[in-house]
């Protein structure tokens, strides 16, 4: 028996960590393209899709009055969003992505939200922010400022919900906004350390099972 804990204790253990992609999809709602930098490739009642991820180690958190921020500058955290055929996503070797949650926040209530500041540019134009933002003034949404291992329910969000891809700098300003209407988690896939680790914890309760 001792040998089948000590085999659960590691193969728990390596499943700890998450990482969690979740994929969205909805409609653009408005468009502020002034320059016409898109052309009127872009125009609101369009569909938009995409994803985001994130893992459960942030490289910095900051934690304030009933809100936490988790910042993530390494890894494939952040997000990519496709609208009839241009996408809009995070450049991965400088990964700059931060979600933010507050809990029964007195100025915001429940919020769930995400930025991703250092993204890839368009041949045409730069993106400055890609962002997410979600509220529920009802404060039901949310019980902890943990950062979530699922996909947001939205049904519990009717307040805001509200996506944005903007770029405010220069002269190649542009706006273009979104609602989310779909999310789904897409089912995890073990991290390379966990399945090592696991296949050692399997190895070694087959090993004691020969020789004891």
């Amino acid at each position: 028996m001792r040998n089948y804990v000590i085999a659960l204790i590691m193969f728990f253990a390596a499943s700890t960590g998450y990482s969690l992609t979740v994929t969205i999809s909805g409609t653009i709602t408005n468009v502020n393209d002034p320059f016409n930098i898109f052309g009127g490739t872009i125009a609101a009642g369009d569909s938009f899709s995409g994803s985001y991820t994130y893992d459960d180690t942030p490289d910095t958190v900051y934690t304030g009055t009933d809100l936490k921020q988790y910042l993530f500058t390494t890894g494939m955290n952040g997000v990519s969003i496709e609208i009839n055929g241009l996408i809009f996503a995070t450049n991965f070797s400088n990964t700059n992505f931060l979600v933010e949650i507050h809990n029964d926040r007195a100025s915001t209530n429940d919020v769930f939200l995400w930025h991703s500041y250092a993204n890839t540019a368009l041949s045409s134009t730069d993106i400055v922010v890609i962002s997410w933002y979600l509220h529920d003034n009802s404060r039901t949404a949310l019980s902890s400022t943990d950062l979530p291992n699922t996909a947001m329910d939205l049904s519990d969000w009717p307040d805001f919900n509200f996506l944005q891809i903007e770029n405010s700098a220069g002269i190649s300003t542009y706006y273009i906004d979104g609602e989310v209407t779909v999310t789904e988690a897409v089912p995890a896939i073990p991290e390379p350390l966990s399945l090592v680790l696991c296949t050692i914890s399997i190895v070694f309760l087959s090993m004691r099972k020969i020789f004891v």
